[in-house]
């Protein structure tokens, strides 16, 4: 295996799994930074492409800040997409190669997006 796909084995263990399973699903997990700019955005939006979507928490914090949302995940680690999909229950979740976005030959908008910037693993 090459490119990103190979350097996301951290993501794929046990412990982080877990984590991004069970933390990061509601508006108060969030840090007070982050849903101080995100909950009043996400109230005014319709969209948002959660990039790094990890376990799919981003879709319920979003959902429970605007229950009318359309969102949409995508993570370079094929565990956790299977993950959200498994306890999150929902189609919006792609898995991403670091270099394209899956998205191709459809006529997507997004009114707002995330990113996932993890600094002490090397990608």
């Amino acid at each position: 295996m090459s490119g990103i796909n190979s350097k996301v084995s951290a993501y794929n263990v046990g412990s982080s799994r877990n984590y991004y399973s069970n933390h990061r699903r509601k508006l108060n997990d969030l840090y007070k930074s982050e849903r101080y700019f995100l909950e009043p955005a996400l109230k005014k939006i319709s969209s948002v492409l959660d990039v790094g979507c990890a376990a799919g928490g981003g879709l319920l914090f979003c959902k429970e800040a605007n229950n009318q949302i359309e969102y949409t995940g995508i993570d370079v680690s094929s565990k956790l997409i299977n993950d959200a999909k498994k306890y999150v229950a929902n189609d919006s979740f792609y898995l991403y190669n670091g270099k394209i976005i899956p998205f191709k030959g459809k006529n997507i908008r997004f009114d707002f997006f995330t990113r996932c910037i993890t600094p002490n693993i090397e990608l």
